[in-house]
């Protein structure tokens, strides 16, 4: 943890641009960009690995080639130093000077053969006795030297084996492969070991001339061998994924700017196939609920929305003071037997479309149709007078294109309870009360052509001042029990 907060407090700038690298990369960089990114530090990533990991993979195969050369070269020199009192059955403490020239001679030879194959150099070959003194040496300076200190030579006379050890020194700036050679022998009765050490600068620069070109070739392979897998990677993860993810991104653009006729083709079945199909079920369900926001009211749409961000499952009853239209066409059941039923539906969705162009544009919404009646909901009772007027004069203007049908309109304003009515399997969000039987009693004995509202209505500043009303009479509305004096609404007052 120390370590850490020392980072954060010597180097704020250093991390402060890590961090905003990130955040572009996870933000703003695109998905073909981020994999390419990725492909680049893998791709520098193996190039530094090999090029650390090849020097000492040199390393290796050197000290193994040395160790070859070294057991071959030494095993020869041992052969022959054997050979020399058993051929000649001599005597080691007779003719120990005889010995000795023949042993310089074999190490002269041994010298002469290092030079010849021009693979390694000899430093020195010693021949020690058992009082660690060395007997015969090359070069000559080394007789009479006491390697009584030297563990190896010691421990190979009790040992009695041929041991190769590998040292790796550097000097003058550049690392010396040396090998040692320490192999027990016996002189007829007396045993001797010999040591040789071995210089392999020679070997060395001439594998690692032949490394350096297997370097080139084989990083040079290996980097193209990585480019062509890697591009081919791309290939396939832009054509397999990344391309796909585009179309489905396009096409919720699309569906964003509610544009639902898209559909995503993606047939394979891994996930990129999963996300098409469940976009696709997606843009269908919305089509579905688009479609179906057409038949039910803006309230209830608009409660189905709070419910879903609430989590509620039904909607608490509320009790608001509000203004009801409704308006029927009159002689609509004589007309349905005349006609041909296209003919019927034809005309009544013309005028309920009219009527819902204006109810939206004079701030209402429409709660139900009803065969051939609609019902709407005003904020006020201004508004919906106004809209009443404009459906009228529609009707009027263009009577032709209604097939001669006329519309009688209720207008009411009062209090009414809104909320969910019905099962919990099936439900309608609402609105309920006299206020609602009323309008629609007002609207019963509208004649076509006339706007209906009560006394009390009329009499409102809001209608009186801007609106021109006329007497109806007095009129007993079905479930009323005395009369009420209706008014017609005939246009509006000039300013």
């Amino acid at each position: 943890m120390k370590c850490l907060s020392r980072i954060f407090i010597d180097h704020p700038a250093e991390l402060f641009v890590a961090y905003r690298i990130v955040w572009v990369y996870n933000h703003y960089m695109k998905l073909s960009i981020k994999l390419i990114l990725i492909f680049i530090a893998a791709l520098a990533m193996f190039s530094l690995v090999i090029l650390l990991g090849l020097p000492s993979l040199f390393t290796g195969m050197a000290e193994v080639q040395m160790k070859k050369q070294a057991r071959t070269f030494g095993l020869f020199l041992l052969k022959n130093l054997e050979g020399i009192t058993a051929e000649s059955n001599l005597n080691y403490t007779e003719h120990e000077a005889a010995v000795e020239d023949l042993v310089y001679k074999e190490f002269q030879e041994a010298i002469d053969i290092s030079r010849a194959t021009d693979s390694f150099l000899v430093d020195e070959i010693i021949l020690i006795n058992p009082e660690y003194s060395v007997e015969v040496g090359y070069p000559e300076t080394e007789k009479g030297k006491d390697y009584s200190s030297h563990e190896d030579i010691v421990r190979n006379f009790t040992d009695k084996q041929f041991d190769i050890v590998v040292e790796n020194t550097r000097e003058n700036g550049e690392n010396i492969l040396y090998v040692d050679i320490v192999a027990y022998l016996k002189f007829g009765r007396e045993p001797r070991v010999l040591e040789i050490k071995l210089d392999f600068k020679q070997s060395l620069a001439k594998l690692k001339q032949q490394f350096q070109e297997f370097e080139i070739i084989s990083v040079s392979a290996s980097l193209g061998i990585i480019l062509v897998m890697m591009a081919a990677l791309l290939l396939l993860i832009r054509n397999t994924a990344i391309k796909p993810v585009v179309k489905i991104s396009h096409a919720m653009e699309r569906v964003g700017r509610g544009d639902l006729d898209v559909s995503v083709s993606h047939k394979s079945k891994d996930e990129i196939g999963m996300m098409s199909r469940s976009f696709n079920t997606m843009v269908t369900g919305l089509k579905e609920k688009m479609h179906l926001s057409r038949y039910v009211s803006r309230s209830t749409i608009d409660a189905v929305s709070t419910a879903i961000r609430t989590g509620a499952e039904f909607h608490k009853p509320q009790r608001k003071t509000i203004t009801v239209f409704f308006s029927d066409i009159r002689g609509f059941t004589a007309f349905s037997e005349k006609k041909d039923p296209e003919y019927i539906i034809a005309i009544l969705n013309k005028i309920l479309a009219s009527q819902t162009e204006f109810i939206v544009k004079h701030g209402g919404y429409i709660d139900k149709f009803v065969g051939d009646e609609t019902m709407a909901v005003f904020p006020n009772p201004q508004d919906a007078a106004l809209c009443a007027l404009y459906i009228q004069v529609e009707m009027k203007e263009k009577s032709a294109g209604y097939d001669g049908l006329k519309l009688g309109i209720g207008l009411y304003e009062g209090s009414v309870v809104e909320g969910d009515v019905g099962s919990p399997e099936t439900k309608d969000y609402t609105i309920i009360g006299d206020t609602v039987n009323t309008a629609s009693r007002l609207q019963s004995v509208a004649a076509g052509g006339e706007i209906l509202v009560p006394e009390s209505l009329a009499a409102d500043p809001r209608i009186s001042s801007r609106f021109v009303c006329k007497l109806k009479g007095n009129i007993k509305l079905k479930g009323k029990e005395k009369e009420l004096t209706l008014y017609k609404i005939t246009g509006t007052r000039k300013a």
